[in-house]
């Protein structure tokens, strides 16, 4: 009998955490950073956060660095800021019973398709650039395009029917020869993992098209990964106007300066603009009468729906 899966971890309506950087989220977070990631319930946690002397006064570094980094340890002028949090169940005691029935069972279910090669099918919701990010000497960011995400609001693994948003990384050559778009559904064979919660199928083959012909949404292309890598505008925190917009793509960042957050991300919009408060991208598209071609999807920390990295 085909079973119904939901995820888990990606509930954002069970726990809440009054951690600063939550405060974007409205302090709600996802069961898979609270009992998996930073395992802080029912304990607590401690955060230390670096901080330096002459960047409270607004000086300058005495070493030239723009930013505090392991490096620092060793300097007079550097401290760290100790600070403790506690995530509290915001949900009644016979839901939360029931959510840890729920989390037992997608459990169960994970620990039978994971790392493992299972049968796909779904219907890409949205297809965008997937993207690298490496730290900059001059203290910015370094983007690299590495090919595309295909993202998916259900699908079918194995026998089973996935409720929940579900990832494939899938290659330049791939996007070459299937042109995957909005709208398409696609057969395949990949191997299953998470991504920080999220589900994501890797070396994916064995791949069909079954309605190529029958879909008219406007194919991406290869050219728009390397503009939006060289061009496209970061914002970090990632800005909560932008998290579900579908032309903002969350960036993991690699390197030292993200190890101190870790890690640390960026929003990219592909879009160019300078800051959210004077985006015009979906008035403009009301004015049109149109809908742009969509290339992403949503994000994550709170289980919304944008690519892993």
């Amino acid at each position: 009998m085909q079973r119904v899966i939901h995820n888990a971890y990606k509930r954002t309506d069970i726990f809440h955490c009054t951690y600063t950087p939550h405060h974007r989220f409205e302090d709600d977070v996802s069961v898979y950073h609270v009992m998996k990631n930073r395992k802080c319930f029912p304990s607590g946690c401690v955060q230390f956060k670096w901080r330096c002397q002459k960047f409270d006064k607004g000086q300058k570094c005495p070493r030239g660095y723009s930013w505090i980094g392991r490096k620092c340890t060793g300097c007079k002028y550097y401290y760290e800021e100790k600070q403790g949090y506690s995530s509290e169940v915001q949900v009644a005691s016979e839901e939360y019973e029931s959510f840890l029935e729920e989390l037992k069972e997608w459990e169960e279910w994970l620990a039978e398709v994971r790392h493992r090669e299972v049968e796909f099918r779904g219907t890409i919701h949205t297809v965008k650039p997937h993207m690298k990010a490496f730290d900059g000497r001059d203290g910015g960011h370094h983007l690299k395009f590495v090919g595309w995400l295909l993202t998916f609001r259900s699908a079918i693994v194995g026998y089973d029917r996935f409720e929940d948003p579900i990832y494939i990384h899938t290659s330049r050559s791939q996007m070459k020869r299937f042109h995957f778009r909005t709208g398409m559904d696609v057969d395949g064979l990949g191997t299953f993992g998470l991504d920080r919660g999220r589900p994501l199928l890797r070396h994916f083959h064995r791949v069909e098209v079954l309605n190529g012909d029958e879909i008219e949404a406007t194919e991406v292309t290869e050219t728009e990964g390397h503009v939006a890598a060289a061009s496209s505008e970061t914002f970090s925190p990632a800005p909560e106007k932008c998290m579900l917009c579908e032309r903002g793509i969350l960036v993991d960042v690699e390197g030292e300066k993200s190890r101190q957050s870790n890690p640390n991300r960026l929003l990219l919009c592909l879009e160019g603009m300078p800051a959210p408060d004077i985006c015009l991208f979906h008035l403009r598209d009301a004015l049109a009468g149109a809908r742009r071609p969509r290339v992403t999807g949503q994000t994550e920390e709170t289980g919304s729906t944008d690519a892993p990295s």
